[in-house]
């Protein structure tokens, strides 16, 4: 597996694409899969491949880097080439060192109104299921995305169309929140509760009702029930428990 820099050359007009990837061989598959079915998001690049044909592209590895440098040398190596500049290249997406770019608004709403009722074909769903068996998120990968997401919150606005999105749906668990589900439910019934009030050991407020607890503090189901368990992240915020109720 090859990190670095990668180039989609036309032979026909010198023409540039410009691209970084951890794993270069898979992307450039990507790029061909994409071409070959004509669903590739670049339109100049699958508009040159129609019009040319596979036989007059070249997918080659230009720079092999640490991936710690991935968008300063895409960003250099595409203004170097000039790849923004459609005479010269194909790249659309800006580039920065940082990777912290961001489309204008016209170029915003020139994709949303490309991609207003556009839909993947059956068997590029089936191709990415296949693809994604058995793959797991590296332990740096998780932690990068938690660290992306820590502080964020939802708005107003989005918390309620997430609320009506699931209305009249069944709630689906994972195995981890099946499991934890399952032993929660058992360990409450052990206990002989007559009821499922709730303590948060830590502040010392009790609530009625799982749903009050949820509501209150703003967790998930299953978050609820890894908490109980003494797991999840959640677990130094909060330390639930059933308060035991005598028969």
């Amino acid at each position: 597996m090859i990190t670095g820099i990668y180039t989609i050359r036309s032979i026909k007009d010198n023409k540039i694409l410009v691209g970084q990837s951890t794993n270069v061989f898979s992307r450039l598959s990507q790029h061909k899969f994409h071409l070959r079915k004509n669903t590739h998001d670049n339109r100049h690049l699958q508009s040159a491949y129609n019009k040319y044909g596979i036989e007059n592209f070249q997918f080659d590895i230009l720079f092999a880097c640490n991936e710690e440098y991935l968008y300063s040398e895409e960003n250099y190596w595409c203004n170097l080439l000039n790849t923004h500049n459609s005479n010269f290249g194909y790249n659309i997406k800006p580039t920065n060192p940082n990777g912290n770019y961001r489309h204008s608004e016209e170029t915003k709403l020139k994709i949303a109104e490309r991609l207003k009722g556009y839909k993947h074909s059956e068997e590029f769903r089936k191709n990415c299921s296949i693809r994604a068996r058995g793959h797991k998120k590296s332990i740096e990968t998780l932690e990068k995305l938690r660290k992306s997401c820590s502080g964020k919150k939802h708005t107003e606005e989005a918390k309620l169309k997430m609320s009506n999105s699931k209305k009249g749906k069944p709630v689906k668990f994972s195995k981890e929140g099946r499991a934890s589900v399952n032993k929660a439910h058992k360990e409450w019934l052990a206990l002989g509760l007559k009821n499922k009030k709730i303590k948060n050991k830590l502040t010392g407020i009790v609530y009625n009702s799982v749903s009050d607890c949820l509501k209150e503090l703003n967790i998930s189901t299953s978050a609820f029930y890894r908490n109980i368990n003494g797991k999840g992240k959640f677990t130094n915020k909060y330390k639930l428990c059933y308060v035991r109720t005598v028969k």
